[in-house]
């Protein structure tokens, strides 16, 4: 190869690790929580409701994670969203709020999944739109994202519709409400333990970007590797 070709791949291979490198910037800044300014409040739709998850499509399988959850359940999260849980829980333990409070007792779903709870909610509210005020049909559910979770927000109420005014009144939810928009969390107003991270979150923190960034680099040292310059 001639010496010219070589230099162009050796570039390229530079390039290629800067990428890398941001990319790992990018997604390290996701790990700090950040406090929205004095006054702003979370987006909402023309509902009034607080942005939910738009994009509910599955996760890749390499962005899926495994994080403990409550009596030591493996819940799976999407990567973004288990970051920014893991930086929330410990937030609230400093806090004073003890375990189990704000456990993972729900997280990624799988289309098949929602429908078997989507079954078992038909069978105990009787009608499809009353089954679907508390469990989304199949297809639907932003849990199928993985950035949507379901938490344990008390020890004397179970997470239940029957206990939505008890569970506005724990510790565990108004600790919640104070803080969980400092880690990108929005509250479902009808589910007082179900907390949405959207999408806009992740990509604004450059989580997403990460694996091009590691493909361009990957595929540049590659090249120089062929080339012999590496």
């Amino acid at each position: 190869m001639k010496s010219e070709d070589k230099w162009l791949f050796a570039g390229a291979a530079l390039l290629g690790g800067i990428a890398l490198l941001e990319g790992r910037r990018k997604a390290h800044a996701a790990e700090a929580p950040r406090r929205p300014p004095p006054g702003v409040r979370l987006p909402v739709d023309g509902l009034g409701e607080v942005r939910r998850i738009q994009d509910k499509s599955d996760p890749a399988p390499g962005d899926i994670v495994t994080v403990r959850g409550y009596q030591g359940e493996q819940v799976q999260l999407q990567r973004c969203a288990a970051t920014r849980y893991q930086a929330m829980l410990a937030a609230a333990r400093r806090d004073g709020i003890q375990a189990p409070l704000l456990e993972l007792t729900s997280g990624y779903r799988s289309a098949a999944y929602q429908k078997t709870l989507f079954d078992r909610a038909l069978a105990r509210y009787g009608s499809y739109a009353e089954a679907r005020k508390w469990v989304a049909p199949p297809g639907t559910s932003s849990h199928q994202s993985g950035r949507a979770i379901d938490l344990k927000m008390s020890t004397r109420y179970s997470n239940d519709s029957s206990n939505v005014s008890a569970l506005r009144s724990e510790p565990a939810y108004r600790w919640m409400e104070r803080n969980g928009a400092r880690f990108g969390f929005a509250p479902y107003s009808r589910e007082p333990w179900h907390y949405e991270l959207h999408e806009s979150e992740c990509r604004a923190a450059g989580q997403g970007g990460g694996t091009m960034n590691l493909a361009l680099a990957a595929g540049a040292a590659y090249l120089a590797f062929k080339a012999g310059v590496i």
